[in-house]
């Protein structure tokens, strides 16, 4: 470094800008420096934007807090494959899983012991019943009947529409997918009081393993279905009009702005809704058993008779059929013998007018041949010949008689 203090004036060097480790060379540098890590910084958030979709995904890109969308209105969903996008935070791409099947188990009408374990110990401590404390602490829902059982279920479902996915819920919650299956667990929850208000409870207990889920199917299926004040053209003229009709409840206007109710959707389909858990109380476990053992013996001796009676009644059908069938062939064999003699005697009676004598002699010696053919031995006598006859007896078979008379 040049010394200023120990030199006269006129030896004092100034330093020259381009002078290696001068002010202005060592600036340079620096700005060189600054200039790669500003471009380096910027590739690589260029190269941030590149993203994939896994095959059972969709992906939809939120730019500015906004969906993109097609010309349709529609978001704009991108299919499986590697694409690009601008890097956060002007873009962020939300992945949704539409091939997968997710299940919502819903315990809120079945919730186990252990959730109010420390006061059930308590209170059995102080003398009180198990099926007491289940009966005042276990949750349950009301049968339209004004009964109480106990039911879980296993919601199995898809997204369908992954834009109504999204605006579900806010971005702003820690957990969005809690917050959505917190939504959907109240949704079923409101279907299954709705439902269950409707049974009695034997139909709830005795059929309902059978019945209950397709039924519960529909109704959460439908209660996915909402609907949500929406405002068009909301414009606040003064505060004083938004007061006025800010304190008329019926009113269905404020400022220049309409509000209207439209059908949401949260973007699932429910496809198969299993029950986990179908039961009484504990209080009343004993008797319903017993009703049921009742119906199922019901059920067999009701299935038992019901074949018999399917048995009979084939074999009745068996034998009507049978017995139609062989009149019916008689019927036809007696026609056409019928039949058969009527034609015979016809042409016999026309053989008889064109010639009677030859006709009459034709039969007589037909009716002859035929008793002469059954005899065993024929004898010739002219009329007014006597003769004798010899007949051997009998031959007697002693053998014979002892086989049909084998008691004697």
């Amino acid at each position: 470094m040049t010394d200023f203090n120990n030199k006269p004036p006129a030896d004092i060097n100034l330093p020259v800008a381009n002078e290696p480790g001068g002010f202005s060379g060592r600036w340079a540098k620096a700005h060189h420096i600054l200039l790669y890590f500003v471009v380096a910084t910027v590739v690589v958030w260029l190269s941030t934007g590149f993203y994939r979709v896994n095959a059972d995904e969709v992906a939809i890109i939120e730019r500015l807090g906004q969906f993109l969308h097609e010309p349709d209105g529609k978001a704009k969903i991108f299919e499986p494959g590697v694409s690009y996008h601008m890097p956060w935070p002007i873009d962020t791409v939300h992945k949704i899983p539409v091939q997968q099947k997710r299940t919502l188990t819903v315990n809120t009408f079945n919730a186990p012991a252990d959730a109010y374990e420390d006061l059930r110990r308590s209170l059995l401590r102080r003398g009180a019943s198990a099926e007491l404390i289940g009966a005042l602490f276990d949750p349950y829902v009301i049968t339209g009947d004004k009964n109480v059982v106990h039911i879980e279920l296993a919601v199995q479902y898809r997204i369908e529409d992954p834009e109504a996915w999204l605006m579900t819920v806010a971005g702003q919650h820690k957990d969005t997918r809690d917050a959505r299956e917190s939504m959907m667990n109240f949704m079923v929850c409101d279907a299954v009081l709705k439902r269950m208000g409707r049974l009695p409870v034997d139909g709830v207990l005795l059929e309902g393993r059978r019945l209950l889920p397709e039924m519960l199917g529909t109704a959460i299926d439908d209660a996915m279905s909402f609907k949500a004040r929406k405002v068009e053209d909301a414009q606040h003229e003064d505060h004083d009009h938004d007061h006025a009709h800010k304190n008329d409840p019926d009113d269905n206007k404020m400022g220049d702005g309409h509000f209207h109710d439209e059908e949401m959707h949260i973007g699932v389909k429910v496809s198969q809704v299993d029950l986990v858990v179908v039961r009484p109380p504990n209080y009343v476990k004993t008797a319903f058993e017993a009703v049921l053992q009742a119906q199922a013996d019901r059920e067999v001796l009701r299935n038992r008779a019901t074949t018999e009676a399917n048995n009979l009644l084939n074999q009745a059908e068996a034998q009507a059929r049978q017995q139609l069938a062989e009149g019916d062939a008689y019927y036809r064999r007696v026609v056409e013998a019928a039949k058969g003699e009527s034609a015979r005697f016809e042409q016999v009676y026309i053989q008889y007018r064109n010639a009677p004598d030859i006709t009459k002699w034709s039969l007589y010696t037909e009716t002859l041949r035929q008793v002469i053919g059954s005899a065993d031995r024929v004898f010739s006598v002219q009329p007014g010949q006597k003769t004798v006859l010899s007949i051997n007896p009998p031959e007697f078979d002693a053998n014979r008689v002892q086989q049909n008379n084998p008691g004697q």
